[in-house]
Protein backbone atom coordinates (compact mmCIF):
# COMPACT_ATOMS: atom_id res chain seq x y z
CA UNK A 1 0.00 0.00 0.00
CA UNK A 2 2.87 2.37 0.82
CA UNK A 3 6.19 2.52 -1.05
CA UNK A 4 9.07 0.73 0.68
CA UNK A 5 12.32 2.67 0.61
CA UNK A 6 15.61 1.07 1.69
CA UNK A 7 18.43 3.32 2.86
CA UNK A 8 21.80 2.42 4.32
CA UNK A 9 25.31 3.72 4.82
CA UNK A 10 26.51 7.14 5.92
CA UNK A 11 23.88 9.66 7.06
CA UNK A 12 24.06 12.12 4.17
CA UNK A 13 24.07 9.28 1.64
CA UNK A 14 21.01 7.75 3.35
CA UNK A 15 19.25 11.06 3.19
CA UNK A 16 20.02 11.59 -0.50
CA UNK A 17 18.57 8.20 -1.42
CA UNK A 18 15.50 8.81 0.75
CA UNK A 19 14.97 12.27 -0.71
CA UNK A 20 15.36 11.11 -4.29
CA UNK A 21 13.12 8.03 -4.04
CA UNK A 22 10.44 9.83 -2.02
CA UNK A 23 10.57 13.17 -3.83
CA UNK A 24 6.93 12.99 -4.98
CA UNK A 25 5.74 12.10 -1.46
CA UNK A 26 7.87 14.90 0.01
CA UNK A 27 6.14 17.32 -2.36
CA UNK A 28 2.82 16.09 -0.94
CA UNK A 29 4.06 16.57 2.66
CA UNK A 30 5.14 20.13 1.89
CA UNK A 31 1.80 20.89 0.23
CA UNK A 32 -0.08 19.51 3.25
CA UNK A 33 1.91 21.33 5.90
CA UNK A 34 2.20 24.62 4.07
CA UNK A 35 -1.62 24.53 3.97
CA UNK A 36 -1.96 23.60 7.65
CA UNK A 37 0.50 26.27 8.72
CA UNK A 38 -1.33 28.83 6.59
CA UNK A 39 -4.61 27.83 8.23
CA UNK A 40 -2.92 28.64 11.54
CA UNK A 41 -1.69 32.02 10.32
CA UNK A 42 1.87 30.89 9.53
CA UNK A 43 2.98 31.14 5.91
CA UNK A 44 5.49 28.64 4.52
CA UNK A 45 8.36 31.13 4.59
CA UNK A 46 7.77 31.90 8.27
CA UNK A 47 7.47 28.17 9.01
CA UNK A 48 10.89 27.64 7.48
CA UNK A 49 12.36 30.46 9.55
CA UNK A 50 10.94 28.93 12.72
CA UNK A 51 12.17 25.49 11.69
CA UNK A 52 15.76 26.73 11.52
CA UNK A 53 15.70 27.14 15.31
CA UNK A 54 15.39 23.34 15.65
CA UNK A 55 18.64 22.65 13.85
CA UNK A 56 20.67 22.94 17.06
CA UNK A 57 18.43 20.70 19.23
CA UNK A 58 18.48 18.01 16.52
CA UNK A 59 22.26 18.26 16.31
CA UNK A 60 22.53 17.89 20.07
CA UNK A 61 20.26 14.85 19.95
CA UNK A 62 22.24 13.17 17.15
CA UNK A 63 24.48 15.05 14.74
CA UNK A 64 24.05 12.30 12.15
CA UNK A 65 20.33 13.01 11.96
CA UNK A 66 21.08 16.61 11.00
CA UNK A 67 23.37 15.28 8.27
CA UNK A 68 20.61 12.98 7.07
CA UNK A 69 18.14 15.88 6.89
CA UNK A 70 20.65 17.72 4.72
CA UNK A 71 20.82 14.69 2.46
CA UNK A 72 17.01 14.48 2.22
CA UNK A 73 16.95 18.11 1.09
CA UNK A 74 19.63 17.47 -1.52
CA UNK A 75 18.01 14.30 -2.82
CA UNK A 76 14.54 15.84 -3.11
CA UNK A 77 15.70 19.19 -4.47
CA UNK A 78 14.21 21.11 -1.55
CA UNK A 79 15.73 23.60 0.89
CA UNK A 80 17.02 22.20 4.18
CA UNK A 81 14.69 24.46 6.18
CA UNK A 82 11.74 22.93 4.32
CA UNK A 83 12.78 19.46 5.51
CA UNK A 84 13.39 20.85 8.99
CA UNK A 85 9.86 22.31 8.93
CA UNK A 86 8.40 18.88 8.16
CA UNK A 87 10.35 17.31 11.02
CA UNK A 88 9.33 20.12 13.40
CA UNK A 89 5.70 20.32 12.24
CA UNK A 90 4.36 19.39 15.71
CA UNK A 91 6.47 22.11 17.30
CA UNK A 92 5.58 24.79 14.73
CA UNK A 93 1.81 24.20 14.78
CA UNK A 94 0.37 26.46 17.51
CA UNK A 95 -1.07 24.96 20.73
CA UNK A 96 -4.51 26.20 19.71
CA UNK A 97 -4.51 24.19 16.50
CA UNK A 98 -6.70 21.50 18.04
CA UNK A 99 -8.80 23.87 20.15
CA UNK A 100 -12.52 24.11 19.31
CA UNK A 101 -12.06 27.13 17.05
CA UNK A 102 -9.90 24.90 14.82
CA UNK A 103 -11.85 21.64 14.47
CA UNK A 104 -10.01 18.48 15.39
CA UNK A 105 -9.24 16.42 12.33
CA UNK A 106 -9.19 13.21 14.36
CA UNK A 107 -6.12 11.71 15.90
CA UNK A 108 -4.55 8.56 17.24
CA UNK A 109 -5.25 5.79 19.73
CA UNK A 110 -2.29 3.57 20.64
CA UNK A 111 -2.19 0.45 22.79
CA UNK A 112 0.28 -2.11 24.10
CA UNK A 113 -0.73 -5.61 25.23
CA UNK A 114 1.72 -7.56 27.42
CA UNK A 115 2.52 -11.20 26.60
CA UNK A 116 0.44 -12.57 29.49
CA UNK A 117 -2.71 -10.95 28.08
CA UNK A 118 -2.17 -11.52 24.36
CA UNK A 119 -3.42 -14.52 22.40
CA UNK A 120 -0.06 -14.81 20.67
CA UNK A 121 1.93 -14.97 23.90
CA UNK A 122 4.04 -12.04 22.69
CA UNK A 123 3.96 -8.28 23.10
CA UNK A 124 1.44 -6.52 20.87
CA UNK A 125 1.81 -2.85 19.96
CA UNK A 126 -0.61 -1.03 17.65
CA UNK A 127 -2.18 2.28 16.79
CA UNK A 128 -4.47 3.97 14.32
CA UNK A 129 -3.23 7.12 12.60
CA UNK A 130 -6.08 9.57 11.98
CA UNK A 131 -4.83 12.74 10.39
CA UNK A 132 -5.32 14.79 7.22
CA UNK A 133 -6.74 12.36 4.66
CA UNK A 134 -4.69 13.67 1.74
CA UNK A 135 -1.51 13.06 3.71
CA UNK A 136 -1.95 9.29 3.33
CA UNK A 137 -0.47 9.76 -0.13
CA UNK A 138 2.70 11.04 1.53
CA UNK A 139 3.28 7.99 3.74
CA UNK A 140 6.31 5.78 3.10
CA UNK A 141 7.79 2.70 4.73
CA UNK A 142 11.40 3.55 5.43
CA UNK A 143 13.79 0.66 6.13
CA UNK A 144 17.03 1.98 7.59
CA UNK A 145 20.39 0.28 8.11
CA UNK A 146 22.97 2.54 9.74
CA UNK A 147 26.73 2.20 9.78
CA UNK A 148 26.72 1.29 13.49
CA UNK A 149 24.64 -1.82 12.74
CA UNK A 150 21.31 -0.46 13.98
CA UNK A 151 18.29 -1.16 11.79
CA UNK A 152 14.63 -0.24 11.90
CA UNK A 153 11.46 -0.04 9.86
CA UNK A 154 9.28 3.05 10.21
CA UNK A 155 6.02 4.19 8.67
CA UNK A 156 6.44 7.92 8.34
CA UNK A 157 5.35 10.99 6.46
CA UNK A 158 7.80 11.57 3.63
CA UNK A 159 10.59 13.95 4.60
CA UNK A 160 10.34 13.07 8.29
CA UNK A 161 13.02 11.01 9.99
CA UNK A 162 10.61 8.54 11.60
CA UNK A 163 7.20 8.03 13.13
CA UNK A 164 5.65 4.62 14.03
CA UNK A 165 8.41 2.02 14.04
CA UNK A 166 10.10 -1.21 15.09
CA UNK A 167 13.79 -2.09 15.30
CA UNK A 168 15.91 -5.24 15.13
CA UNK A 169 15.77 -5.69 18.92
CA UNK A 170 11.99 -6.05 18.98
CA UNK A 171 11.55 -2.56 20.43
CA UNK A 172 8.70 -0.57 18.91
CA UNK A 173 6.95 2.75 19.35
CA UNK A 174 3.75 4.61 18.50
CA UNK A 175 2.83 8.29 18.67
CA UNK A 176 0.00 10.44 20.01
CA UNK A 177 0.07 14.19 19.56
CA UNK A 178 -0.70 16.21 22.71
CA UNK A 179 -1.25 19.94 23.01
CA UNK A 180 0.12 22.17 25.77
CA UNK A 181 -0.07 25.92 26.18
CA UNK A 182 3.74 25.85 26.49
CA UNK A 183 4.23 24.30 23.03
CA UNK A 184 6.41 26.32 20.68
CA UNK A 185 7.52 28.79 23.34
CA UNK A 186 11.15 27.78 22.86
CA UNK A 187 12.98 25.30 20.65
CA UNK A 188 13.59 21.79 21.93
CA UNK A 189 14.07 18.35 20.43
CA UNK A 190 11.33 17.76 17.81
CA UNK A 191 9.39 14.59 18.51
CA UNK A 192 9.93 13.14 15.03
CA UNK A 193 13.69 13.40 15.51
CA UNK A 194 13.35 11.81 18.95
CA UNK A 195 11.36 8.90 17.49
CA UNK A 196 14.21 8.12 15.10
CA UNK A 197 16.79 8.30 17.90
CA UNK A 198 14.65 6.06 20.13
CA UNK A 199 14.58 3.43 17.40
CA UNK A 200 18.20 2.69 18.30
CA UNK A 201 17.17 1.58 21.82
CA UNK A 202 17.10 -2.06 22.88
CA UNK A 203 14.18 -1.86 25.27
CA UNK A 204 11.74 0.37 27.16
CA UNK A 205 14.14 1.03 30.05
CA UNK A 206 16.81 2.35 27.72
CA UNK A 207 14.29 4.46 25.81
CA UNK A 208 12.95 6.02 29.02
CA UNK A 209 16.45 6.87 30.24
CA UNK A 210 17.39 8.34 26.86
CA UNK A 211 14.27 10.49 26.55
CA UNK A 212 14.81 11.90 30.04
CA UNK A 213 18.02 13.57 28.90
CA UNK A 214 16.49 16.21 26.64
CA UNK A 215 14.09 19.15 26.62
CA UNK A 216 11.22 19.34 24.16
CA UNK A 217 9.64 22.07 22.10
CA UNK A 218 6.13 20.61 22.08
CA UNK A 219 3.99 17.88 23.60
CA UNK A 220 3.55 14.30 22.43
CA UNK A 221 3.13 10.84 23.86
CA UNK A 222 5.39 8.00 22.78
CA UNK A 223 3.91 4.60 23.65
CA UNK A 224 6.74 2.10 23.45
CA UNK A 225 7.04 -1.62 24.12
CA UNK A 226 9.65 -4.33 23.79
CA UNK A 227 9.88 -8.04 23.11
CA UNK A 228 10.47 -8.68 26.81
CA UNK A 229 6.94 -7.51 27.62
CA UNK A 230 7.63 -4.06 29.04
CA UNK A 231 5.63 -1.05 27.91
CA UNK A 232 5.45 2.62 28.86
CA UNK A 233 3.81 5.88 27.88
CA UNK A 234 6.45 8.60 27.62
CA UNK A 235 4.55 11.88 27.88
CA UNK A 236 6.76 14.68 26.56
CA UNK A 237 6.12 18.38 26.98
CA UNK A 238 8.16 21.55 27.47
CA UNK A 239 7.63 20.82 31.19
CA UNK A 240 9.64 17.61 30.88
CA UNK A 241 9.07 13.86 30.71
CA UNK A 242 6.41 11.96 32.64
CA UNK A 243 6.15 8.17 32.48
CA UNK A 244 3.20 5.83 32.87
CA UNK A 245 4.16 2.14 33.08
CA UNK A 246 1.92 -0.82 32.27
CA UNK A 247 2.24 -2.85 35.53
CA UNK A 248 1.21 -5.95 33.60
CA UNK A 249 -2.00 -4.43 32.20
CA UNK A 250 -2.99 -3.27 28.73
CA UNK A 251 -1.63 0.24 28.27
CA UNK A 252 -3.31 2.73 25.97
CA UNK A 253 -3.20 6.43 25.18
CA UNK A 254 -5.11 8.93 23.06
CA UNK A 255 -4.56 12.68 22.69
CA UNK A 256 -4.94 13.86 26.27
CA UNK A 257 -2.35 14.06 29.03
CA UNK A 258 -2.52 11.40 31.74
CA UNK A 259 0.28 12.82 33.89
CA UNK A 260 1.18 16.22 35.34
CA UNK A 261 3.00 18.58 35.02
CA UNK A 262 2.45 18.56 31.26
CA UNK A 263 -1.27 18.07 31.74
CA UNK A 264 -1.55 21.25 33.82
CA UNK A 265 -0.80 23.25 30.70
CA UNK A 266 -2.93 21.16 28.37
CA UNK A 267 -4.59 23.13 25.58
CA UNK A 268 -8.34 22.67 25.26
CA UNK A 269 -9.34 19.79 23.01
CA UNK A 270 -12.73 18.99 21.55
CA UNK A 271 -14.69 16.21 23.31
Amino acid sequence: MFPLIDVSGAPRARGRVYGRLASAQIERSIATYSSLFAYSGIDWGVAQQRAAAYREPIGQLDAELLEEIGGIAEGSGRQINEILALNARTEILPPSYFAPRNPDLGECTALAVPPALSETGGTLLAQNWDWVGAQRRALVLLRIRETDGSACLTLTEAGMLAKIGLNQHGFGLCLNILRSSDDGARPGVPVHALLRALLKCRNVEQAQAFAAGFSYGASSNVLCADAGGAAANLELSPQGLQVLRDDGAVLCHTNHFLRAPGGRGAAALPP
